[in-house]
């Protein structure tokens, strides 16, 4: 069976039950029938959802492909496991977003029965004239939204009640899936109506929203993370799944990155295999970069984000790390759950991002931009160290395959006080800052909350920390070279000018820099005798234009 990033659409078996579902091929396409392409469909007439939804069936593979069968879980016994707190005050309002189908009473009843927990609060919220609309027919080649809408609403609701004793209050909010804004929209009325908490399952390669963009002369890359800022600023925390089909996330090269997951006010949520004993990245096709596995890798819209303290420093011309955090993901350690009358195991970062929306909304109401702060407490998380997502692979620390590591609750329910109301915040953690550096660090509070994370100005007296040496290289008298310049962490707050003067230290006249972020471009004229001299590690890329 191929996950849902593969090029072909399947009828898969459950394993332990007689139900067929359709898994299909990830969006686009060009109609409810037609073969899937990589064009980005136009906007007229019935058009497909233009994100995916990340859940992945259980399937029971063969001995020999070495990836042995495990237990599934329970959402009460996979909180256990990742050391949930309990009896917290709560009354976060977690926001889900859909982009179709629906869900029926009768299947929360059986599934809330089956893990001995109440009902908990659950509204639907039309966007733009979107319904709850379950059990539709599903065109061949398509797949049931009604199961990620059961697995978004169940793991949410029964992960708050295991941190609180309290039925959560969701509040569904029903987009149209063909509209590349639909998201955004969500976001936004999800912010007005002052939820906590939005959790978002559904999304597309970068490449895909560019392209969209780019058909319809419109910036919905930029639309969203806008509206991911001012949620935060709001005090909603943002969440979103980083993509089931490894590091090239169904796109067409090995390395691609998932939106909304890879924008900064988004926390990006990515995949694990874990069992009673071990805990690793998920993949269930080794040596593949487009098998059935987390996403995860950098971003090619936005620059690496300063509060990504410890992250690997990106691959030229790329920039923010995806995902920050992660949790349980593989179908075959899947939740188990309840949707069309039937209970299945399901997996897919989908289950992620509400897992920690039901977490996090335990911990109270607006606590906004927290990523920065997660970062800085990287102790609240497990360390995965172990795996690969196909392109990239897990290390010590940081990685592009299960960001910071998966949660260590009752650690994270200490950090924002156990519940405590967030109008009485413990205060920002002061973030480190490299030697040299100058310039003002500035926090935003409303109503008495921190609403947002560390904001940096650079000063002109701001710095380019020094790196050891990297290998030799020959310039010329009078040959003007051109170079990659590659800056990391707090380096990439330097301005243009401030790389100029450094370049020009080095002996280069007539320098000029362009560029933002972590990637700049320079160019200048070698004006000393001929000179074979240690290599700057931040230029790459060196061209003698002659």
């Amino acid at each position: 069976m191929r996950g849902l990033g593969g090029n072909q659409g399947h009828q898969l078996q459950d394993s332990d039950y007689s139900r067929q579902y359709i898994v299909a091929t990830r969006w686009p396409v060009k109609s409810a029938t037609a073969a899937p392409t990589l064009a980005f469909p136009g906007p007229v007439g019935a058009a497909p959802n233009i994100c995916t939804p990340y859940w992945q069936p259980r399937t029971i593979r063969p001995a020999q492909s070495g990836n042995a069968n495990a237990a599934s879980w329970t959402v009460p016994e996979l909180c256990k496991a990742y050391a949930w707190p309990t009896n917290l005050a709560g009354g976060g309002v977690i926001a889900i977003v859909e982009l179709g189908g629906g869900w029926v009473q009768s299947d929360m009843d059986a599934f809330f029965n089956s893990v001995g927990q109440p009902m908990p609060q659950i509204t639907d919220v039309s966007v733009e004239g979107a319904q709850n609309k379950p059990n539709q027919l599903v065109p061949p080649g398509q797949i049931d939204p009604d199961v990620e809408v059961a697995l978004d609403i169940q793991i949410a609701a029964a992960s708050y009640y295991v941190a609180t004793g309290k039925p959560a209050t969701i509040r569904v909010y029903w987009a149209a899936g063909a509209n590349p804004g639909a998201i955004t929209s969500a976001i936004q009325a999800a912010t007005r109506d002052g939820c906590d908490v939005c959790s978002i399952s559904w999304g597309s390669d970068e490449a895909n929203w560019q392209g969209y963009g780019q058909n319809l002369n419109r910036d919905f890359i930029g639309e969203m993370e806008a509206a991911a800022q001012a949620a935060t600023q709001a005090g909603m925390i943002v969440l979103a799944s980083s993509g089931d089909n490894d590091s090239s996330d169904g796109g067409p090269t090995p390395a691609n990155v998932d939106l909304p997951s890879s924008c900064p006010h988004i926390i990006g949520c990515g995949g694990t295999r874990k069992t009673a004993a071990s805990e690793v990245v998920w993949n269930d096709d080794p040596g593949r970069t487009d098998g059935e596995g987390t996403g995860g890798g950098y971003s090619t819209v936005f620059p690496l984000q300063s509060f990504q303290v410890g992250a690997p420093a990106p691959p030229p011309g790329l920039g923010r790390m995806v995902p920050d955090i992660s949790a349980n993901a593989d179908p075959q350690t899947g939740y188990g759950m309840v949707v069309h009358g039937l209970p299945i195991t399901m997996g897919g970062t989908s289950a992620v991002a509400p897992l920690y929306a039901g977490l996090f909304a335990s911990f109270g109401k607006k606590l906004g931009f927290i990523t920065p702060r997660l970062w800085q407490h990287q102790d609240c998380f497990h360390d995965v160290t172990v795996g690969s997502n196909g392109e990239y692979s897990a290390r010590i620390g940081p990685d592009p395959c299960t960001g910071i590591g998966s949660p260590i609750a009752t650690k994270l329910a200490a950090l924002f006080g156990s519940g405590a109301p967030a109008a009485t915040p413990t205060g920002p953690a002061i973030p480190v800052l490299p030697g040299g550096w100058s310039g003002t660090v500035s926090y935003s509070y409303v109503n008495g909350m921190l609403v947002g994370g560390p904001q940096f100005a650079p000063s002109g007296a701001a710095q380019i920390g020094p790196r050891a040496a990297q290998g030799t290289f020959t310039v010329l008298q009078g040959h003007r070279y051109s170079a990659s310049v590659t800056l990391s962490g707090f380096e990439q707050l330097a301005s243009d000018s401030m790389i100029a003067d450094k370049l020009t230290q080095l002996g280069f006249q007539g320098v000029t820099v362009t560029g933002s972020g972590g990637t700049r471009q320079a160019m200048g004229v070698w004006t000393g005798p001929d000179t074979t001299a240690q290599l700057d590690p931040h230029l790459t890329d060196i061209t003698d234009l002659g």
